[in-house]
């Protein structure tokens, strides 16, 4: 009995032992002494591997979605890719001395050593996350001679401005091969983009001029107020074998911005916005002659705004749609040459119903004066 008591003991101070060492407090030993890390990952505007799918990055560069990081500290190496802002983490890290290695193909690798700490999460690069540089790359010197030019590279926006009249505006780790420049000045005409070679360890030069300006802003025309219904039509098809198919359709009503126009000739584009009414989805927010489908009885009203080829834009132009809800309920007769059938639906197009069926001739329906029955003319022997 005494061994026994003495035993029993050992084992309590043993476990005792363990689960101070690992940080006391309750706890999980298995996890006292594992941390994390996290980061950003991007590249400069210019780089074509990679794609911009979000504005969190600093300026002048874009997120790396798909990029490829290895973390390994302590015996264990973990694995992850950057999501669709350039973010990633890795957990349950042991404590310690991580050799980070993040990769994408047609950029050179950029490796971190950092130190992680246990129950904390340790970032990667700083605030200003870990920049990635193309495997051969360039530079781009870009001048203009206006000031407040806005710089595009293949399409996106660098985020930076020409300072200066006449001054340049130089980007680093462009990947070597062909690239499309554009400036851009809200008030001057736009000029054409250019194609530009750029080769790896040297400088392309490419110069923008600007026009005169054109300061005169388009008119935007959103139309005259409407009227219409939330309703339903159908959509009529004969197949063989005396199969009628009526297929729903939710009625919509176009809007008309065509009447907009630039006084010095030039094309538009559009900017429409709901700005009353139940909410709807245009079809496009960006063309002439968008529609909607009325999702119930009300009210919907909408802005326009139009954009000539000099960055101006109009003044705000606004329409009204008024869509009404019809109550009651119809009562009809459809033929397909052979026979014919009366059918009933109600006045807004849903409850689509047939009444008859047979080979005879059934027409001319009409509602009973307390509009419960339906009388109708019928010719089952076929001598009318």
């Amino acid at each position: 009995m005494i061994r026994r008591t003495i035993l029993t003991g050992v084992i309590a101070l043993t476990i005792c032992l363990l689960t101070s060492c690992g940080g006391g407090g309750g706890t999980n030993p298995s996890m006292a002494l594992y941390g994390s890390i996290e980061g950003y990952v991007y590249a400069a505007i210019g780089s074509e591997p990679a794609e911009r799918v979000a504005d969190a990055a600093p300026t002048g560069y874009k997120p790396v979605t798909g990029a490829s990081v290895n973390a390994s500290a302590g015996g264990a190496s973990k694995s992850t890719t950057t999501n669709s802002n350039g973010y990633y983490k890795i957990s349950a890290l042991p404590a310690g001395s991580c050799n980070v290695t993040i990769s994408k193909t047609g950029y050179a690798n950029k490796q971190y050593t950092v130190a992680v700490s246990a129950n904390s999460t340790t970032t990667v690069g700083g605030t200003g996350g870990a920049t990635l540089a193309p495997a051969a790359y360039g530079s781009l010197r870009v001048t203009a001679n206006v000031a407040g030019a806005e710089v595009i590279i293949d399409g996106e926006s660098t985020g930076f401005t020409i300072s200066s009249s006449g001054q340049y505006k130089t980007f680093s780790y462009i990947s070597a091969g062909s690239h499309t420049v554009g400036v851009e000045k809200s008030g001057y005409p736009t000029p054409a983009e250019q194609n530009v070679e750029v080769s790896a360890g040297a400088t392309s030069n490419v110069t923008f001029v600007f026009g005169e300006p054109d300061l005169t802003p388009p008119v935007a025309d959103a139309g005259d107020d409407g009227k219409t219904f939330v309703a339903t039509y159908y959509t009529y098809q004969y197949q063989y074998g005396d199969v009628r198919d009526y297929t729903p359709h939710a009625n919509s009503y176009i809007l008309d911005g065509t009447g907009s126009y630039d006084s010095d000739g030039g094309s538009i584009s559009y900017l429409w916005t709901q700005t009353g009414g139940p909410s709807v989805q245009l079809s496009s927010n960006s063309i002439a002659k968008p529609s909607f489908t009325p999702s119930t009885e009300g009210t919907y009203a909408f802005s326009l705004k139009v954009r000539d080829e000099s960055g101006n834009w109009s003044n705000t132009d606004y329409i009204s749609v008024y869509a009404a809800q019809p109550t009651g309920k119809i009562v009809y007769y459809t033929s397909d040459g052979i026979d014919a059938e009366i059918r009933t639906v109600n006045a807004d197009g849903t409850s689509l119903a047939q009444l008859t069926y047979n080979s005879t001739t059934d027409r001319d329906p009409v509602w009973s004066p307390d509009g419960t029955k339906v009388f109708y003319a019928c010719n089952p022997t076929g001598t009318m």
